[in-house]
């Protein structure tokens, strides 16, 4: 074994008596002979023992290195070398995981509440022919942001880096009118596109480098302007949360934008306001959410729900407003319980 030892030393100036004490077992096992040379030993390896040649012949370059770096004063310890990232060869995924997700929470906003992407929020146009049906394709947002909950104030189309800045912005300019949000954004990973909704006149669309995404504060001041909330007071109302259960139930696109608009209107002076809905699309729901918010703010501090049976009543009281508890009441014989602050009646 002192022959191998002695080729191993002058191979890379290496002590290995600890790697050959773990090995020494195998060596016996293969009834290789200690005596032999230490080359012949390790052609014997390399034919029969591969690991094990391979075991020795990296802890000899290792070392080699080790010993060439502390002989130099100069040397400095080897960095791993990163290779240039090519943005046109990622997707579309890539680009927003890797460059816009990361822009826009480096502006303040929170991912897990005021960030949502790649946002489903229609199922389809329904196409009938004869006795056929058939859905269309969905819409869905790259990102929706939100000041809170339910409360949408910015969108953001993205495309991969074959695009330009602005090729997704028409795209993203019709998921704006449709989801009532005033900023709207078109983003390759390179930068941003902003296209203000709230300009009138003037510059309506700017160019954002990569790390100068808006705040939440200010897109809300942008989304206050758009919406005509103009007082502290009205602004309490227009921000106040939505009921959340904890059952995992959110409101409808259009019934967000229904709640919203109602809660609006009313925080500016508007006493009349009517909504049609089709049957099945959730009025009681959306109702519900435009009384608690705002009854919760404080704007109103008494709400009568009428309907036209008691079985609308019953089912109503059961349902959705259920979580009124003890401030609500079902009015009998015409006679008004002011203890009460949610009132069902025919």
């Amino acid at each position: 074994m002192g022959s191998l030892f002695k080729t191993i030393q002058l191979k890379g100036s290496v002590n290995l008596n600890r790697f050959i004490t773990r090995f020494s077992r195998i060596l016996k096992f293969q009834k290789v002979n200690a005596s032999q040379s230490g080359q012949s030993i390790l052609l014997y390896c390399q034919s029969k023992i591969p690991a094990l040649y391979l075991g020795l012949e990296r802890i000899i370059i290792l070392k080699a290195k080790n010993d060439q770096r502390e002989n130099n004063p100069f040397s400095t310890r080897i960095k791993p070398v990163q290779s240039s990232m090519n943005k046109k060869t990622l997707s579309e995924r890539d680009i927003c995981t890797k460059f816009i997700t990361p822009a826009i929470e480096k502006s303040g906003w929170d991912k897990l509440t005021q960030l949502l992407e790649e946002v489903s929020f229609t199922d389809g146009k329904i196409y009938v022919r004869g006795k056929l049906t058939a859905r269309g394709a969905r819409k869905r947002a790259d990102y929706i942001l939100y000041y809170k909950p339910n409360i949408p104030i910015a969108i953001v189309e993205a495309k991969d880096n074959k695009h330009s800045v602005r090729a997704g912005i028409q795209q993203a300019l019709d998921y704006a009118k449709i989801l009532d949000i005033p900023c709207v954004f078109s983003s390759n990973g390179d930068g941003f596109v902003f296209h203000d909704r709230t300009v009138t006149d003037g510059n309506v669309e700017t160019e954002l480098d990569i790390d100068s995404f808006p705040s939440p504060e200010e897109l809300w001041q942008k989304y206050k302007k758009y919406k005509g909330i103009e007082t502290p007071e009205a602004e309490k109302v227009a921000a106040q949360d939505y009921y959340f259960d904890g059952n995992g139930r959110n409101p409808r696109y259009y019934q967000q934008i229904a709640v919203n608009r109602t809660v609006e209107a009313i925080t500016k002076g508007q006493d009349r306001i009517l909504l049609v809905m089709a049957t099945g699309t959730g009025k009681t729901y959306t109702a519900f959410q435009i009384i608690h918010r705002l009854w919760k703010s404080g704007k109103k501090k008494r709400i009568l729900f009428l309907a036209d049976r008691n079985a609308l009543i019953d089912q109503t009281r059961r349902g959705d407003f259920k979580h009124f508890k003890e401030k609500m009441t079902v009015v009998k014989h015409r006679m008004i319980d002011k203890s009460y602050e949610v009132y069902l009646a025919l």
